[in-house]
């Protein structure tokens, strides 16, 4: 964690600019360990700071940035970032738990977390109190335990992952038991194409062929 950050953040505590959520993305990045002269150490390996983790030394894969966002100015800021590889929800757990903390600390008010809709982060909203089934959000504060903080599912993540099951599956069924069918999509974009003419819906080859553009989660 960035502790110059949280002190920067103590101070707009005090500015009644307290109010924000907690951001969470993990982007992937090249698998490479090198060796750092200055810190004569190996950099590149999976780091979780003090938090309890399964794996240690092993080359990471992904970097996991946390944001703090106000919900009332325009202003955000990284606090921390992990460097991991294939983490679990229990870890998860915990650095959300960490963050939510340090940000109380700091004095500011979190009323919600974002985070991907993968089953790593539906895990750990489990975990945190929170049942997503009953489309509730609201899980119990860590540090303030007669409040509620709202787990927040990001909505560009969630869309695509909806694109990739109905790609992947073909046919949907509504609530009335009609089908739903991706060969028409299919079909419109070849009439788009032949017609050399698109229409407002923006589907475009990219979309059709998917595959080649999913989203790592």
């Amino acid at each position: 964690m960035l502790a110059n950050v949280l002190e920067s953040l103590s101070e707009k505590a005090k500015e009644a600019e307290n109010d924000c959520v907690l951001l969470l993305d993990e982007i992937a990045i090249k698998k490479e360990t090198v060796w750092d002269e200055k810190k004569k150490q190996f950099a590149g390996t999976c780091d979780y700071g003090s938090i309890k983790a399964e794996e240690a030394d092993s080359a990471a894969q992904n970097a996991l940035f946390l944001m703090a966002v106000s919900m009332r100015k325009p202003w955000s800021y990284p606090i921390g970032y992990f460097l991991t590889n294939k983490m679990s929800s229990d870890v998860l757990t915990q650095i959300v738990t960490n963050g939510i903390n340090l940000l109380t600390e700091a004095g500011m008010e979190v009323h919600a977390v974002t985070f991907d809709g993968c089953a790593k982060s539906l895990a750990c909203a489990k975990k945190l109190g929170c049942d997503l089934t009953k489309f509730d959000g609201s899980s119990p504060h860590p540090s303030k335990p007669d409040q509620k903080i709202y787990i927040v599912l990001d909505i560009c993540h969630m869309i695509k992952l909806a694109r990739n099951a109905f790609g992947d599956m073909k046919v949907f069924k509504d609530s009335n038991g009609s089908l739903i069918e991706w060969s028409y999509i299919a079909k419109l974009h070849e009439i788009q194409k032949k017609d050399i003419l698109h229409l407002g819906n923006k589907v475009k080859t990219q979309h059709i062929w998917w595959q080649n553009h999913k989203m790592k989660s």
